[in-house]
This record gives structure tokens, C-alpha cells and sequence, in this order.
């Protein structure tokens, strides 16, 4: 494990870059704190965003439930801010495994349920095992120092920069103490499950595999509101994580029971980017995925192999999802659609 002296020289010196730098620029409103950029859709219906996807907090008669628990060394700065309303916060929910999602985790495990679909469990702990031994080879304290610098960009405010680079400080010197079950969900389910915030009633849902083969769904009936996590990306390429069982006719199926489910008029909350989803981008999603496969068809049909078909179809093919951002992420789309077609 890295050890207090080598944290502290690293620190040292973020510390004393940090110091250096004007931070003026992280005020995007005249008066803010709070490290999280923090929008109100409704009430009792709070977004969270920056430090890994958008996190919800939905709130009813004093409790209150958070949806995705942000990067790595934020867990404390989110739990902070969320409880700053004075709700009590009973439960945390991981839309699946990935550590934009569940690497804040430690900061709620040990007192609250932190819910995931079964499969995520595993992956996450797997996950933060490979963290872990990473920071025991990083002798130089140069991951921590990376990491610590790159907290305090992204914050939403100067002062709420300070905050986190605090708690995150906290973290890293008590670092040899953790063990990768701290990041764990401690309540799994398969299909389906239920929770109770306040008077509302939450329903859990993992309807197959997606971006990964543990995505889950939180609706809330009452409020016409879902977090869908990373099932929707409104303007840019998606992420498919077929190594850990992301398959794109899975997702279009999983999509069309969220639809189902949610019918015209429900507010959706994806994980991935500034703005608020429809039903309308739902079909959108779909969409992208049948002229993905309709471009790695029509290149099986012509004889291509998987790398001429990564290397030679350009994003201008794509039509209307053409102006899509992180083009990068295509040529790895049209692999993977490649291998679902010809398995």
C-alpha cells in the first residue's frame, strides 16, 4: 500500500500548484458552495452533477434516496451535500458497476443500504481490487496526485473545490484501511426492487443486459421521474461495455420496457451528459442502434472483415446521429456490432 509519506509529498505538491492557480474561472454562479453543480427539476427532485455521470436525489417527508455515488475520493463531498437539506438519507442505489457510479460508495456502505443489481456486486469489488493494487505499485504518489488535482478542476466552486480536496486528503491518508468490500453494494437483487422514501414508492428494475449486464433502472411512479442511468446518451457515441456483457439487441429490448413502463410523459434522467431524455429519445436510442447494425450488416454482406469494417465506415453514414460527439467510440460500435452479427 502507498505509503502517509509518499501521500503527503504528493500532496505537497498538487498543494502548492493548486495554490498557485486562479480559480475564478470554477464560479459559473456568483455565490455558489457547493462542490456539485445542483439543479432542482422538481420538488423533493434534485440532480447532482460533475464528478462522474448525474446522481438523483429524490426526497419525501424528511428521507431521502440517492441514485449513483460519483468518483472515486467523492463519496464524502456527495454525502455532505445531499444531507445539507436535512433530510435523512436512507438509502443509495448503484445503476450499475462502473466507478463514475459506485466508486463514492465507501463514504455510504457503512451505515446505509447501498442497493445494486446482483451482478454489479462483483464487479465493482473486482474493480476496486485492481485499484487497490495499483495504488500499492504507484511508490511515487503520482495516481493520488493526478487524481487529487483533477478533483479540484472539476469543481462546480472554489470553495466547494477547497471541501472536496479536504475530504479527499481524509480519504487517501486512511487508505490503509480499506479493503474492496468498502465499495460493495450491501443489498443486491435480480429483476426487481422495491423501497419506500418518505411516501413515495421507488421500484428498482434491471430488465436484461444494456450498456452492461447489470444496469438497473430507479422509477418513481408518483413523480414521473427515472433514472435510467447510462441506457440513453442524447448526443454523443454510447459506451457498449461488451466485455462485461453490454449486447445492443438486449438494449433495445430493455429500452422498450422502459418505455412500456414509463409511458409518454415521464421525465428521464440519463447518466451521460447535460440534458433531460423523453420517451421521444428512448425510440432516438433505439434508432442509433438499428443504423449502427444496418452499417455492419451491410459490410458482412459485402465480404469486409471486422477490421475494414472498423477502419473504412465513416461517422457521415450514420445520418442523423452523424454529428454525434466522441466520434471515437464508432469504429469500437461498429466492432462490437460486428461480433454480435457473425456470432
Amino acid at each position: 500500500m502507498i505509503s502517509r509519506r509518499v501521500f503527503l509529498a504528493a500532496s505537497g505538491v498538487v498543494s502548492a500548484r493548486l495554490a498557485a492557480w486562479d480559480a475564478s474561472f470554477l464560479l459559473p454562479q456568483v455565490g455558489a458552495t457547493t462542490y456539485f453543480d445542483w439543479e432542482e427539476l422538481t420538488d423533493g427532485v434534485r440532480l447532482a452533477r460533475g464528478g462522474g455521470g448525474v446522481s438523483l436525489v429524490i426526497s419525501s417527508q424528511s428521507e431521502s434516496l440517492l441514485v449513483d455515488c460519483k468518483g472515486y475520493g467523492l463519496g464524502t463531498t456527495l454525502r455532505r451535500e445531499v444531507e445539507s437539506d436535512g433530510s435523512t438519507l436512507v438509502a443509495a442505489v448503484n445503476t450499475h458497476h462502473h466507478s463514475a457510479q459506485t466508486a463514492g460508495n465507501f463514504a455510504f456502505t457503512p451505515d446505509l443500504p447501498v442497493i445494486a443489481q446482483r451482478r454489479a456486486g462483483r464487479r465493482i469489488v473486482s474493480a476496486v481490487n485492481g485499484a487497490l493494487e495499483a495504488l500499492q505499485e504507484d511508490t511515487d504518489g503520482g495516481i493520488i496526485a493526478r487524481r487529487r488535482a483533477q478533483i479540484f478542476e472539476q469543481a462546480y466552486s472554489d470553495e466547494g473545490a477547497g471541501a472536496a480536496v479536504d475530504d479527499f486528503d481524509a480519504h487517501v491518508a486512511g487508505i490503509a484501511d480499506l479493503v474492496a468490500s468498502n465499495f460493495g453494494p450491501t443489498v443486491v437483487f435480480d429483476d426487481s426492487h422495491e423501497l419506500q422514501v418518505g411516501s413515495l414508492e421507488v421500484q428498482l428494475h434491471h430488465f436484461g443486459r444494456a450498456h452492461t449486464d447489470n444496469d438497473l433502472v430507479v422509477w418513481v411512479p408518483e413523480l414521473n421521474v427515472m433514472h435510467v442511468g447510462n441506457l440513453i446518451y442524447l448526443d454523443s457515441h454510447p459506451v457498449i461495455d461488451a466485455g462485461r456483457g453490454g449486447d445492443t439487441r438486449s438494449w433495445q429490448s430493455v429500452l422498450r420496457r422502459v418505455r412500456d413502463l414509463v409511458g409518454a410523459e415521464a421525465t428521464l434522467i440519463p447518466s451521460d451528459g447535460e440534458l433531460i431524455a423523453t420517451a421521444h429519445d428512448i425510440d432516438a436510442q433505439i434508432e442509433y442502434f438499428d443504423q449502427l447494425r444496418r452499417l455492419a450488416q451491410s459490410a458482412v454482406d459485402a465480404g469486409m472483415s471486422r477490421e475494414e469494417t472498423v477502419d473504412f465506415i465513416p461517422t457521415t453514414r450514420l445520418g442523423r446521429f452523424s454529428g454525434f460527439a466522441r466520434s471515437d467510440r464508432l469504429a469500437v460500435n461498429l466492432g462490437i456490432v460486428y461480433d454480435e452479427i457473425i456470432a
